[in-house]
């Protein structure tokens, strides 16, 4: 997902300058809206972001999303294109380093999936931002493709789990269940990866792939669903993000430079987001200039994704847009008032073939 290309390594002088949600949330990794000082007072900022690996939000259709879609219904969804060659192929090393870090790859080095290069140090996982930001927060990853549990996200994140292989997407899902409905965790990352293990065996185009995404739709029920039944969710207010790292060819496969293997779009629902901020899609643009400050999708500042721009929505996707709407997210959780328990419990596992 594109992220910002203008975001600096951290530094001490000012972590509230930097994306917490990067590349959704980004990749980043996120996007929420201030709340009013009464709504701040009375509820807690949390936020859910669920990669789908590999997923093409046009097949979601075809498939039947009924969770994804009542997401989409009541919030934000935007469309945009990844990078492509010479800056770094549409492999879910590069695709996930710049989802999770707010980065592209020309500054996070990741151009493979053995992470070869990788500058974690200089441009952390968004889990990590936010416990240096504010160490009292809770943060949760569980991956079913293990190196970003093991590489992208740092130790300093209190719990990565690392799904083992034999238990894959479903493992995945009964883990960030039981998290999200017994913890009290702040922010949460959950990897499936079945969806893109479906378009490598089978192509975008096939019943295969269609199934995988309607599976990965009934997870992701699973996770709204132990959401909202939390005893304390009424005081608790959950941005809940979707994104990609890449999507597919019809007969399957990524990595190159073709609009398919390009495609990447964030759902965004919850945090005070307006329904429907951007429709289904917004067009690329290459202009540097925006239209206005309330265009729908204006231009953004590089070009080559899209942005959603209003006077109720700050920024939603784009190189610019979700690394400052991110910081929305970071000043609401850091606010006097907001607690969370930590849960240090890390877990390790092997890792998937690199795809």
């Amino acid at each position: 997902m594109p992220a910002d290309s203008t975001t600096g390594p951290l530094s001490s002088r000012s972590p509230s300058r930097r994306a917490v949600l990067g590349g959704t949330g980004a990749v980043l990794l996120g996007a929420a809206l201030p709340l009013s000082p009464a709504r701040a007072a009375a509820r807690t900022p949390k936020v859910l972001l669920l990669g789908i690996d590999g997923a093409l939000l046009g097949r979601t259709a075809a498939a039947g999303t009924p969770h994804l879609d009542s997401l989409r219904a009541s919030g934000v969804t935007a469309q945009s294109l990844l990078y492509s060659e010479p800056l770094a192929p549409t492999l879910s090393g590069p695709g996930w380093s710049t989802i999770l870090t707010g980065v592209w790859p020309d500054k996070h080095k990741v151009r493979d999936n053995n992470f070869t290069g990788g500058r974690f140090d200089l441009y952390p996982d968004f889990l990590t931002r936010a416990e240096r930001y504010r160490p009292a927060l809770s943060t949760y990853a569980v991956a079913s493709w293990n190196p970003l549990t093991t590489t992208v996200f740092s130790p300093e994140v209190d719990t990565r789990v690392s799904t083992p292989e034999a238990e894959y997407d479903t493992g995945t899902t009964q883990r960030a269940v039981a998290a999200l409905r017994e913890g009290n965790h702040d922010a949460v990352f959950v990897h499936l990866d079945n969806v893109d293990h479906a378009g490598h065996s089978y192509g975008a185009a096939s019943s295969q792939y269609l199934a995988a995404l309607a599976t990965a739709d009934a997870q992701l029920g699973q996770l709204l669903g132990a959401v909202r039944g939390r005893a304390t969710y009424a005081q608790e207010d959950w941005l809940l993000l979707v994104t990609t790292d890449h999507g597919h060819t019809d007969p399957g496969g990524h990595g190159g430079n073709t609009l398919p293997e390009r495609q990447t779009f964030l759902v965004a629902s919850g945090g005070g987001l307006p329904p429907g901020a951007c429709g289904t899609t917004c067009g690329c643009r290459t202009s540097r200039r925006p239209r206005s400050r309330t265009s729908a999708c204006p231009s953004t500042r590089r070009g080559g994704s899209t942005g959603v721009r209003s006077r109720r929505v700050p920024a939603i996707l784009s190189t610019r847009c979700v690394p400052r709407s991110a910081r929305a997210w970071t000043r609401r959780a850091s606010r006097p008032g907001h607690s969370a328990s930590r849960t240090p419990r890390r877990a390790a596992g092997a890792s998937r073939t690199p795809a």
